[in-house]
């Protein structure tokens, strides 16, 4: 149960903070039926690709691989934008911290960044989440 159970959370608090972040995903109604879809496949895609890409990459699971869980997490948002038909995904905004207003402006992000930028967010609070709970 907690094999299954536990990417879905994760996959749910990685959308809900890319959503936060940068408010480029569109759903049709904010309710959780909306969203199951996408944690659904997000957290499937880290259940059983992740294992796999951990056997392909063996001697090198740094940069390379988290470069291309950044691109399969981009595919996967993209496939699920095509068949869902609640979600979609839109230009988004990327706010500067308060501390740093003087330093970094707002950036307006075109749909392709903000899809990019949405999924370093995901592998990253995943990967927090992961580092979190420890290897078991």
């Amino acid at each position: 149960m907690r094999i299954f159970l536990r990417p879905l959370v994760y996959s749910s608090l990685a959308v809900y903070t890319a959503q936060y972040l940068l408010g480029g995903f569109s759903f049709i109604n904010s309710s959780f039926f909306s969203i199951f879809p996408i944690v659904v496949g997000l957290a499937l895609l880290y259940t059983f690709v992740r294992p796999i890409l951990h056997l392909i990459s063996l001697p090198d699971g740094g940069i390379s691989f988290t470069a291309l869980t950044i691109v399969l997490t981009v595919v996967i948002l993209q496939v699920l934008a095509f068949f869902v038909p609640t979600f979609d995904i839109q230009a988004g905004v990327l706010n500067a911290p308060r501390f740093l207003l003087e330093f970094l402006p707002t950036s307006h992000l075109s749909v392709f960044w903000t899809l990019v930028v949405s999924s370093v967010v995901i592998s990253t609070v995943y990967n927090f989440f992961l580092w979190l709970a420890g290897k078991k």
